[in-house]
């Protein structure tokens, strides 16, 4: 027979027995694997029970251009190649202006009405957290509240709070993500009070649009700018080349000389050139003109805060299921390695005792 498959023969039989003597050692200390299942089924459910009920106000919306060139994403193509902008789509951009901290942070200092109470969206988003019981507790914070109008005029101590708040937020407290199949980018709103999730929520959908959609004005107005002055250069260039193209004819009728061909032929491929540049620029500058002309919305909005805001809670049977599932799993492997220690150790006492019986032999 082969040595090799000796070999393996011996390691699948080992592999086997092994896993026969775990097996029972595990069997017979059944109880302790159900007294584990069990404790933490019933601390997953604990766990989703205690766990900070947070209402999330889902909002939905996407760029009108996003699968055309027109309005503010093909504007934004032309400022691209002007005035260094980014070429991302306008979803991306859209994206990009709803987590921005200028819409974040001016939704923030927004003032609105809760349970008849008027006050700044940052001052109930404290409170809803606890932060302002904090301020309470600390000499000289117990007053403290935010009263900025605006994000230009916060106070130092206002600037680094809403820096940190807006990082909390960012991290744990707003979802973003784009749907491709439905070409709509999916956001969701979460504090621990129903009306601040909404307020909250409809704020920064409104300031995004307000950001968004006067942009897009401005775009259009500096591409069409930066592309009228591309037409005038090129017109002048050509008009230069003209003129020297005339004079150079000129001079050749009565005097004709081979630099003066040349000189000829050279503006010629110069005229080509910038005729090819001129007819692209002048294209160009009809489509700015058009986007200039169009409606300024660019900004669909599907789903509404109004609508969809809703209590986002855990699951009791579902964390109780994974409590299950852990603590079937971290039993057998507590009992597994405490066997494999005792035999580790019963294995080298014997080693030790063979060891000292060759000895005593000698």
């Amino acid at each position: 027979m082969d040595p090799y498959f000796q070999s393996d023969d011996i390691k699948l039989t080992d592999f086997l027995r092994g896993l026969k003597t775990y097996s029972l050692y595990i069997l017979k200390r059944i109880y302790i694997v159900i007294i584990a299942t069990v404790l933490m089924y019933y601390a997953g459910r604990g766990f989703a029970n205690i766990s900070k009920k947070l209402w999330v106000s889902n909002v939905s919306f996407n760029a009108i251009d996003a699968r055309s060139g027109g309005g503010f994403g093909g504007l934004m193509s032309l400022a691209s190649s002007f005035a260094g902008f980014g070429g991302g789509t306008s979803n991306d951009v859209l994206s990009g202006v709803f987590t921005s901290r200028k819409v974040i942070k001016t939704s923030l200092l927004e003032e609105v009405e809760i349970e008849g109470r008027k006050d700044k969206i940052i001052n109930f988003y404290l409170e809803a957290f606890g932060y302002m019981d904090q301020y309470k507790a600390t000499p000289g914070w117990e007053n403290f509240k935010f009263t900025a109008p605006s994000i230009l005029m916060l106070s130092p101590r206002e600037d680094t709070i809403m820096s940190y708040i807006y990082e909390s937020f960012i991290d744990d407290y707003l979802e973003v993500e784009f749907d491709p199949l439905a070409g709509l980018i999916r956001a969701g709103i979460y504090t621990p009070e129903r009306n601040l999730s909404l307020n909250l929520a409809e704020a920064m959908i409104k300031h995004t649009q307000r950001y968004y959609t006067e942009n897009s004005s401005n775009y259009a107005q500096e591409s069409y700018d930066k592309l009228s002055l591309r037409v005038d250069s090129i017109s002048a260039a050509i008009n230069y080349y003209n003129g020297l193209l005339a004079t150079t004819k000129d001079q050749n009728i009565f005097n004709r000389k081979e630099e003066g061909i040349v000189d000829v032929r050279s503006i010629e491929r110069e005229m080509t050139v910038l005729t090819i540049q001129y007819n692209d620029a002048v294209s160009s500058l009809d489509a700015a003109k058009s986007a200039l002309d169009a409606e300024p919305q660019s900004m669909r909005i599907v789903d509404l805060p109004a609508f969809s805001t809703e209590l986002d809670e855990r699951d009791p049977d579902f964390w109780g299921l994974i409590g299950l599932g852990v603590g079937l799993v971290l039993s057998i492997l507590i009992l597994s390695l405490i066997k494999a220690s005792k035999d580790a150790f019963e294995e080298e006492k014997l080693e030790q005792e063979k060891a000292k019986q060759s000895i005593s032999l000698t």
